[in-house]
């Protein structure tokens, strides 16, 4: 469970930085190579270097790559050099400065290596999922606004939802008391009932890899301003 949260975080990341890219003209493919290989590394490398060389403990395993640390490390440092050092030719030729883009990294990646570095493998997942929270929200109000607010053409409810921030806002907060109050109840009770609970996390893993595909759909695009 905890794997696949993981890997959801990285994915909804990437698509979040696509996203930017998109928007602001930023689709060089030597530079859509350099940043999937820039968020990829520094998002994997933190729980590598925990879980796998320092502390596998914590995950139940009874192995270790100790001898790996000066390659990782080696693989972190050139490709943060290789990455920065892309951003200084493009700047001495005068490219636009993706903002967007290099906002989301510098909040990701620090936030990736200070907490796999001293927050407990418990807190981590939930924590390294501010970010992705945030940007999601964002992303779902904008997307909500531009479709439904202000038209029935859907229905009451979202119409109601999408036009007012606070409305969204309200409804969501009523939503997670709902949603984790009881999943917390459940995890106190079995693990059996626990899972049942964490199979709504895993549905939505799912269902979020099928219905942000703005290449596919002209309507997802023209609600996030990509037409």
């Amino acid at each position: 469970m905890g794997v696949w949260a993981y890997y959801h975080v990285i994915r909804q990341h990437y698509g979040f930085m696509v996203l930017y890219k998109v928007k602001n003209r930023d689709l060089n493919p030597l530079d859509n190579t350099l940043d999937r290989v820039l968020l990829g590394v520094m998002t994997i490398a933190p729980p590598f270097h925990r879980f796998f060389i320092h502390h596998p403990e914590e995950l139940g395993l009874k192995f270790a790559f100790p001898r790996f640390e000066p390659v990782l490390w080696a693989i972190v440092a050139a490709t943060l050099a290789i990455w920065l050092g892309r951003q200084w030719v493009r700047h001495r030729e005068g490219d636009a400065l993706d903002l967007p883009k290099h906002l989301l990294l510098l909040a990701v990646i620090p936030l990736h290596w200070l907490t796999f570095a001293y927050l407990s493998w418990q807190a981590a997942v939930p924590t390294v999922t501010i970010v992705h929270n945030l940007q999601y929200h964002a992303l779902v109000w904008f997307h909500n606004r531009n479709r439904y607010g202000g038209s029935k053409q859907y229905g009451r409810v979202p119409a109601a939802v999408s036009r007012s921030l606070l409305a969204y806002a309200g409804v969501g907060l009523a939503f997670s008391v709902l949603y984790r109050v009881p999943g917390f109840q459940l995890g106190q009770v079995s693990d059996l009932a626990f899972g049942f609970f964490c199979g709504f996390g895993l549905t939505h893993y799912y269902l979020d890899s099928r219905i942000w595909r703005v290449r596919h759909d002209p309507g997802l695009r023209a609600a996030l301003g990509m037409a």
